[in-house]
This record gives C-alpha cells, sequence and structure tokens, in this order.
C-alpha cells in the first residue's frame, strides 16, 4: 500500500486559497453524508499521481487505494460507481483491504479539460439509488464551479453576477414562476440570443411541448413537436450537451423550433423521480466561443426550474387528493363526524347533517352526543375515551332514533392526529345497517315460518304412521283410511313446499327450462278460477273473470302457476263477502293480467319489498299460513319471460296485482338455461 496521505503538488497548492479549500471540504462532507461514506475528498492533477486538495472522514485513504478508481473514471470519461468492489471484477486485483464502495465524479470545463475529481470510498456496499445520483450530480456541479474559481477567480464573480441579475429579474415577476419570463431573464444574463423549455406533452414521450419561446427580444407563441429529429432525442440519452456551431446541420428539419440557431447550450429537466420530464436550451444564432460560463449556470438555473416544477406537480397532486377526499367526503352516504378531545364537532359530512336535521354550520362547535340515550352515549364516551389512550381504532353496532325513526348503524372508529401525529380527537364513520338488519330478521321469520310449515305436516304424517304401525286402526277400516288420507295431504303438502323452495331457487340461477308456446288470456284466467274456486266459497270469496279471447306466447303451466299465486294470496288476505276481480286486456305489444281485491291493502312502506322472499307484511291477521314464497316465484316467472309484474294498494280499500307480459316472445329453452 502507497502512503496514508496524498502528495500534495506544489503548483496545486498555490493557488487554492483558503475560502475554495472550505467549500470543497463542504461538499467532500456532504457527499460524505449522502453516500454514508468512510471518507470523501476532492484532487486534482493526473488521476496516476492525484494531488489532494481536501479529504474528510475516519478511513485513512492513500495513492494506491484510489489511484485505480480514479485512473477507470478518467478512462471512460464518466462518473464511477461501484456498489460493492468485490464483485467488480474490474478490481478484483490489487490491496483492497475492507474497501467495498467506491464513487469518483471526474469534473470536467466546457472545453473538455479535466479540472479534477470528486470521489468517495466506504467499507460498506451502497446500492445507488436516483436520489444519490442526483445529489452527487448537483455537489460535482458545485465542486466543478469551485475549481474554476481556483483556477480562475474572476470566474466566479462572473457567474455570481450573472445569477444575481437573473433572479433580479424573476423577482420583478409578481407571479414567480413564469416561464416565458424566466426564458427573458435567463437569455439576458448568458448574451444568448433565446432560452426554449419544454416538456412532454403525451405519456408516451414521443412529443413536447414548449412552455416558454424566447428569442431576439420576443416571447414567441408555445408550439408542439414531435421529440424525434430534434435536440431532445440526444439529450435524453446523453444527458447535458453543448452544439457549438452549425445546430441546423446536425438536426435538420427544426429550424422553426431553434429559430435559424447556429450554436445551442441544452440539459435535461428531471422530476422528482430523476425521470426526464423536459428540456432548457440556450440557443445563439452564431458560433459559441465561450461556453463555460453558460455551460456552469444553465444545470444550476435547471434546478431551479425542477424545483419549481417538483412543488408545483406535488401542489397538484396535493390538490387532487384534497378533491377526492372532500368529494367523498361531500356525497358519501355514511356519516363522518371529527371530534375535538372534549367531544366537540369539528367537522361533519353533509349527510351526518341530514340525518341529524340540523345545518352543518349549526353542529360544528356543539358537543356531541347531548341528545343520545344514556346506554348510547356511556358507549360513544367509553369508546372515545379508549382512542386517546391507546390510538387503537374500535368497531361496534349501535342503534340511534332521528326524526323518521330508529336506525341501525355499524361506526368505526379511529384517531384524528394533527400534524405531529398527536392524537387530537377522534373520527367516526357511522353506516347504516338497517336493512341488512332487518333483512337478518326477515331471514330469522322466514326460518321459523319453514320450520312450522316444515314441522306440522311431518308431526301428522309421523302420528298416522305411528297408529298404524301399532295397531290401532285397520289400515282397511274407515279410521286407517282417514289415518292414510292425513298422511298422504300432509305428504303433498310437504312436496308442495319443497317445490316452491327448489322452484324459486332455480328460476334465480335460470336453470329451470321454460319453453315458450300459443296461450290464450282467457282460458288461463278461466282455468286459475276453477282451480281455486273451492278455497275461495270455503272463504267466503267471489271470483269474478272478465277477459276477452287474447292469444300470446309464453309457457302456460308457469304463467298458471302466478296467476293462481296472485289470486291466492288475494283470498288470503280478503275479508269474507267481498269479491276478487280477474281480468285480462291488450295493451299494444302487451298482455296485462291483474288481480283486484278488496282487502285490507299494503301499507306504503312494504309496496316494493312484497316480492322480496323474506318479506312478509306484518301484522297478517287474515293470513292462512304459507312462507311467503308465492309472490317472489312469480317475480322471477314473470321476469325470465321479459316481463313485469308490479302492485298498486290502497290501505282500508284494497290491492291490485298486474302482470305484463310480451304477445310475441322470443322465449326459447336455450336462452333459458342461464341467466
Amino acid at each position: 500500500m502507497g502512503s496514508n496521505t496524498f502528495p500534495v503538488n506544489p503548483e496545486a497548492s498555490v493557488g487554492a486559497d483558503l475560502h475554495v479549500r472550505e467549500d470543497l471540504a463542504r461538499l467532500a462532507r456532504m457527499a460524505a453524508r449522502t453516500l454514508d461514506a468512510a471518507a470523501a475528498g476532492v484532487c486534482v492533477g493526473p488521476p496516476e499521481r492525484p494531488s489532494l486538495l481536501v479529504n474528510v472522514g475516519s478511513l485513512s485513504v492513500g495513492d494506491a487505494l484510489l489511484v485505480p478508481f480514479l485512473c477507470q473514471a478518467d478512462r471512460q470519461q464518466a462518473p464511477l460507481l461501484v456498489a460493492d468492489v468485490r464483485k467488480d471484477e474490474r478490481f478484483a486485483q490489487g490491496e483492497r483491504h475492507a474497501l467495498r464502495m467506491a464513487m469518483v465524479y471526474p469534473l470536467f470545463n466546457g472545453t473538455g479539460e479535466r479540472l479534477g475529481f470528486l470521489w468517495a470510498l466506504s467499507q460498506t456496499p451502497r446500492a445507488f439509488e436516483a436520489g444519490d445520483r442526483e445529489a452527487l450530480d448537483d455537489l460535482a456541479g458545485f465542486a466543478r464551479l469551485a475549481l474554476r474559481e481556483w483556477r480562475d477567480p474572476s470566474f466566479i464573480d462572473r457567474a455570481e453576477q450573472a445569477l444575481f441579475s437573473f433572479m433580479q429579474g424573476l423577482a420583478s415577476d409578481p407571479n414567480g414562476d413564469h416561464h416565458p419570463l424566466q426564458a427573458r431573464f435567463l437569455a439576458e444574463v448568458l448574451a444568448m440570443d433565446g432560452v426554449l423549455i419544454a416538456e412532454f406533452a403525451d405519456p408516451a414521450r414521443q412529443r413536447m411541448r414548449t412552455v416558454a419561446r424566447f428569442c431576439r427580444g420576443e416571447i414567441l407563441p408555445e408550439v408542439e413537436f414531435a421529440v424525434a429529429g430534434t435536440p431532445i432525442e440526444p439529450l435524453l440519452v446523453n444527458g447535458a450537451q453543448t452544439w457549438k456551431q452549425e445546430v441546423w446541420r446536425l438536426f435538420p428539419g427544426v429550424s422553426a423550433l431553434l429559430e435559424g440557431a447556429e450554436a445551442c447550450v441544452a440539459t435535461p429537466l428531471r422530476n422528482a423521480a430523476g425521470e426526464v420530464y423536459g428540456v432548457l436550451m440556450a440557443l445563439r444564432t452564431s458560433p459559441l466561443e465561450e461556453v463555460t460560463l453558460v455551460e456552469a449556470l444553465l444545470p444550476v438555473v435547471a434546478a431551479g426550474i425542477e424545483a419549481r416544477y417538483k412543488a408545483r406537480r406535488a401542489e397538484q397532486e396535493l390538490r387532487i387528493r384534497e378533491a377526492t377526499i372532500r368529494s367523498v367526503y361531500e356525497h358519501a352516504t355514511d356519516l363522518i363526524f371529527i371530534l375535538d378531545r372534549n367531544w366537540r364537532y369539528i367537522n361533519v359530512n353533509p349527510a351526518y347533517a341530514r340525518a341529524l336535521g340540523r345545518p352543518i354550520e349549526g353542529i360544528i362547535g356543539q358537543p356531541s352526543g347531548y341528545d343520545l340515550p344514556p346506554h348510547v352515549l356511556e358507549r360513544v364516551l367509553e369508546t372515545n375515551a379508549r382512542i386517546l389512550e391507546t390510538g387503537q381504532p374500535t368497531v361496534y353496532d349501535t342503534t340511534m332514533e332521528f326524526p323518521e325513526g330508529i336506525r341501525s348503524f355499524s361506526v368505526v372508529k379511529f384517531p384524528y392526529r394533527d400534524q405531529t401525529g398527536e392524537i387530537v380527537g377522534v373520527i367516526g364513520i357511522a353506516r347504516d345497517i338497517s336493512e341488512r338488519k332487518a333483512l337478518e330478521r326477515q331471514k330469522s321469520d322466514f326460518i321459523k315460518a319453514l320450520s312450522h310449515e316444515i314441522r306440522t305436516p311431518l308431526f301428522a304424517i309421523q302420528s298416522a304412521v305411528r297408529l298404524l304401525t301399532v295397531g290401532c286402526c285397520d289400515p282397511a277400516a274407515e279410521k286407517g283410511r282417514r289415518m292414510l288420507a292425513i298422511a298422504a295431504h300432509n305428504a303433498e303438502r310437504l312436496v308442495r313446499l319443497t317445490h316452491d323452495v327448489l322452484s324459486l331457487e332455480g328460476l334465480e340461477a335460470g336453470l329451470l327450462p321454460i319453453e315458450a308456446t300459443a296461450c290464450d288470456a282467457a282460458s288461463l284466467l278461466e282455468e286459475a278460477a276453477a282451480s281455486l274456486a273451492g278455497l275461495a266459497d270455503e272463504a267466503g270469496i267471489t271470483l269474478d273473470v272478465a277477459s276477452p279471447v287474447i292469444p300470446f306466447e309464453a309457457c302456460p303451466e308457469r304463467i298458471m302457476q302466478v296467476l293462481v299465486n296472485l289470486v291466492g294470496n288475494a283470498i288470503k288476505f280478503s275479508h269474507a263477502g267481498s269479491r276478487i276481480g280477474m281480468e285480462a286486456v291488450a295493451d299494444g305489444e302487451e298482455v296485462r293480467f291483474a288481480v283486484r281485491d278488496q282487502g285490507r291493502g299494503i301499507p306504503s312502506e312494504d309496496l316494493y319489498r312484497v316480492f322480496d322472499p323474506f318479506h312478509q307484511v306484518h301484522p297478517r291477521p287474515l293470513a292462512r299460513g304459507g312462507i311467503g314464497l308465492g309472490l317472489p316465484i312469480s317475480r322471477e316467472i314473470v321476469r325470465t319471460h321479459g316481463g313485469r309484474i308490479w302492485v298498486e294498494s290502497e290501505v282500508g280499500v284494497g290491492s291490485t296485482f298486474y302482470v305484463a307480459l310480451p304477445i310475441k316472445t322470443r322465449l326459447r329453452l336455450s336462452e333459458t338455461l342461464a341467466r
């Protein structure tokens, strides 16, 4: 291994005054912190015999340790980033000790002359991310400026004066982010004829649109152009570029965009992810001779444009997120509320205000829970206190009374935190689950009714069979025949019940085959009335049938099932001595059936749910058994035929059920097997 410190080149150290060394040392420390490096520094001179300007860090660095990396960076004329030295074949030989990561940036001036190297070494491997590269690019840029000042003390003065003039010009712009003025000021301070700023105009990155175009003292209209055949194409691949003359020869076909430019200095603009989103170009109508200042300042100005772009995009994304959240907040049907630590409302959404029947302004600032029942308020306060104490969300179900009645809610609560992460209140979202609870009750009632309907005939069958089995009665005698008749009747009842349940399931799944044939509305009504005449006579109800001959296409067995269900329901819910009307009429391309009773009617809140499988109108003192599957089955049959079924009712007057079916149908067996 060589010496533990770099040899000092007297020529290099003579011109390097104190404040330049301090600037370089600061940049080296920043590089070390960026990469978690054990050592970093800046050196000048040939890579085989470097001269130290600054060296910071805890790692003892000698020339033999660093020279191979300097030579490799010098050969490739580009930054050298070695994530793990031990896995890189270029450095397999030689003395490495515990060295694992190496970074070397060769620093060149505008004419291609190498000024020196910015380097960093570490004993720990490191994967270089986009953020690392961006930071290192910036540090290398500043190191180049410092070394140029060391080589030419007047250069930094000119650069500072140009930047000051540029910033002073921007300060006069009240908008502070006006691209055309940026382009004008930049052209003036750089003594260039024009400046162009462009951004990609499509996701495919095939086209760009200028956001600022200044040339010869005039702000020009913005244009959109294809990337191919322009200076942007090599710029995307090679990074910052300088064309000192005859740009129009290098990039033919873009004279309108470059406005007759002879020379061009360009640098890419990158977003927060390090991706190129645009380009900054300084143009001149005559060849460039001195490009040092332009090349030095253009990346600095580009960094400012990038910072404004990132801030603008972040602000846009924030506004979009805020607008999305606000839209969800304002249009959500769930009740959303925010409370402070004293349980006063900070904010509520419109759905919450509507539920309380009060304006939002009348709720904010008021204490929450003052109008809740004691048992509900106790739970609310308990969950709120637990959230403040533990910071954990909680979920529970509750009921609340509103002007329109009692509603059930599923409530989720979680902590409301400020920007520092401190819990300053509680956020709650209450979802109305009244319909779900009602459905659960309907299912429970349905199961109970189904169990009763099954248990009763089974008990009758069991009793009859037991009496016959133990010999209590002779099957051939009258009593035995009566027992067998009871068993047969109840067995048939069970079969009908099973058939109804399976029919509903099959119809909803589209698995029951239905094929249309020629039908007559009058005949179907007469047949339905005849099949229910005995039940109607027993209930003391008169059936009136009125219908002309109306031919149409349908499955007669299924339509008969619908009519029997509707008339049977009407009989169940009608008083003795009343009449039930059954009629059919032709209405355009439909045949419309109507079953009209004089029963007590259906409450308005139940009208839209009478066809639900688990819904029953309560109370039903006139009902004569059943589990309420007739109407759901009828609805599915009518839907399968492409028709409509609905009810109109007035409490105390009666109800009318309508069925409208197409006269001409394309219904075939193959179309009803799956829906």
